[in-house]
């Protein structure tokens, strides 16, 4: 079939190759991995999981790892384990705390070469509460673009964001564990990737979801000044919460568990005693993130960027054109975000006016929320448009808002913010689509999808997918044995099975990723080796009327145009810049994300 011979060019088959040269060395020693072989058009791939980079107390700052490997070697061809963290029931928890572990990929060797190829680190999401480095495979972004890649485990939930007052009176760091520990992990890449080929001076990151967040984070990180050249967040914020909740948090949680101290603060001896299952299932508790803590950022980190204090690199910042409806929806469904239906909206239940405008006047408050029903009207005949317009509403809140921070990093190192709209999403049930039923149509360009497109495989997870990931069919795809081989069940939920990029998604996806690396590899998405290149695609970002972004969709001439504010409206950025101002607050704390 025709997308069988696209997949052909660029699905990396995991055999192991013989490998008769040495492996890299580390200052820890040898590292072992595994060489996973292209078909044409791309190279062969070295990959090495779960490399140590730190060791962590809980409740205290990573120890970078400076040692020596047992036998001077160690074997990186199992994924680490995952932070502690549960496992979608609250009850049910998985991981290790020894969880500090690094992954490479980079083109078969590289490092005899001395290429110093740029390097791409990617922060994997999770709304702070879990996530973890396995599921993402980023062979296919090495194969295919001639870079390194890393990912690595970090501290999320309760284990990574409980903050504690006697770290506070010892003017210490608090209530960042999970964001000390991916400062940690870009240091091990400085001092570590040449080993693998990679060249430290062109160092990218870049995360999805909470993922992002962390990425604008390190940004106005003080400490992280120094550690990438440049910084994409998607579908991220800017925010941190109040030390003075997060400490009050922590210390109710403490209390719960019997350890208080006669302060009646949370003791933190009394805490690393407790079983980490016990504090891993307060989870949900709370919404954990990290915390303007005074420490690890000085000030809230909006006002770090409103003063200029950022690091000196380039940021890239956008999100999908309908980012919120892949959350938004999951509460305006009748049986389930997925359920398949003959009427591409079948499975939304209507929303009348008036709950529509109940849902609108809590988003932006009484003050702004006739303007916003004239800006975003209801439908008196149409329940199922209603729901479609308050996922516009949340979308292009989240939009605007990051054209607004471009706007403050552009002041901050003018000509060193790009910004962009993902306009894409799989528009059919074939074996040739990139995800089928991934989601429905009808959720538009929403959430994480440009995940696939950036890492350039469409089962960039573990387990993969194709027709039937959820047990359905459809006219296209009837049987589940038209899907290539499956793989094995995973802890993830599901079995997984091969899917394919049609022709066009193939195409997209190299645009996307040529994109992605040259920001690593220049410091600008135009151009591979140097910020000075003919072609110049994705303009820089301006603040005023004249602010350009990409927009990045599969059935563009080229995948890609210049716009201006998203939609072609500027009124609606302008007056989601006057609701946030409103909400602004005037000291340290949680800042719109």
């Amino acid at each position: 079939m025709a997308c069988a011979s696209s997949m052909a060019r660029f699905l990396l088959v995991l055999f192991p190759l013989a490998c008769a040269k040495p492996w890299p060395e580390t200052s820890g020693g040898s590292v072992v991995g595994t060489t996973l072989p292209a078909s044409s058009g791309g190279v062969d791939v070295d990959q090495f999981l779960g490399i140590p980079f730190a060791t962590a107390k809980r409740f205290e700052p990573p120890e970078d790892f400076h040692g020596k490997y047992p036998s001077g070697t160690v074997k990186a061809s199992m994924w680490g384990p995952a932070c502690m963290q549960v496992a979608g029931d609250p009850t049910q928890t998985y991981g290790s705390e020894d969880c500090l572990k690094a992954n490479v990929w980079s083109p078969h060797q590289a490092w005899e070469a001395d290429k110093k190829l740029p390097v791409m680190v990617f922060i994997y999401g999770g709304s702070n509460q879990f996530g973890e480095a396995e599921p993402y495979n980023m062979s296919a972004l090495a194969a295919f673009h001639s870079v390194v890649c890393v990912s690595f485990n970090y501290r999320t939930g309760p284990l990574g964001w409980m903050a504690f007052q006697e770290d506070v009176d010892a003017k210490k760091s608090t209530g960042n564990w999970g964001v000390l520990d991916i400062q940690s992990a870009l240091r091990w890449v400085q001092r570590e990737i040449a080993a693998f080929g990679g060249d430290a001076a062109r160092v990218a990151i870049h995360g999805q979801s909470s993922g992002a967040s962390l990425v604008e984070l390190q940004y106005v990180a003080p400490h992280s000044n120094g550690l990438f050249r440049g910084a994409i967040s998607e579908s991220g914020g800017l925010s941190a919460g109040s030390l003075a909740t997060a400490v009050a948090t922590s210390t109710a949680i403490a209390g719960s568990m019997g350890c208080l101290t006669s302060k009646h603060v949370a003791n933190k001896t009394c805490l690393a005693a407790v079983p980490a299952v016990n504090l891993t299932r307060t989870t949900y508790v709370a919404g954990w993130s990290p915390t303007s803590d005074g420490v690890t950022f000085p000030l809230a980190p909006e006002e770090l960027l409103r003063k200029g204090m950022v690091n000196d690199a380039t940021i890239v910042l956008g999100a999908q054109t309908n980012d919120s409806n892949l959350f938004l929806f999951r509460s305006h469904t009748k049986d389930g975000l997925d359920q398949p239906n003959d009427h591409p909206d079948g499975a939304l239940k209507p929303l009348s006016v008036m709950a529509y405008g109940a849902e609108v006047l809590t988003r932006v408050g009484p003050k702004f929320v006739k303007q916003a029903l004239k800006l975003y009207p209801a439908d008196s005949k149409d329940g199922i448009k209603n729901v479609h317009q308050l996922g516009n509403v949340e979308s292009d809140q989240m939009l605007c808002g990051i054209r607004r921070r471009a706007s403050w990093f552009n002041q901050a190192r003018p000509g060193f913010a790009f910004a962009y709209r993902f306009d894409y999403w799989y528009t059919g049930n074939s074996n040739c689509t990139a995800v089928p039923n991934f989601h429905l149509p009808y959720l538009g360009a929403a959430h994480q999808d440009e995940v696939t497109f950036v890492l350039g495989q469409p089962n960039f997870m573990e387990d993969g997918s194709c027709c039937g990931i959820w047990g359905l069919t459809t006219p296209d795809c009837p049987h589940l044995e038209r899907c290539e081989a499956c793989y094995a069940p995973s802890r993830f939920g599901h079995e997984g099975y091969r899917a394919y990029f049609n022709d066009k998604e193939w195409d997209f996806a190299q645009t996307v990723g040529t994109f992605w690396t040259n920001v690593a590899g220049s410091g600008d998405p135009n151009c591979r080796d140097s910020p000075i290149c003919g072609t110049r695609l994705w303009p820089k970002f301006e603040s005023g009327e004249v602010t350009q972004n990409i927009v990045l969709n599969a059935s563009l001439p080229g995948g890609a145009t210049a716009e201006a504010t998203p939609h072609g409206r500027p009124e609606l950025c302008a007056f989601w810049d006057a609701v946030e101002e409103a909400k602004r607050p005037s000291a340290t704390g949680t800042v719109y994300a």
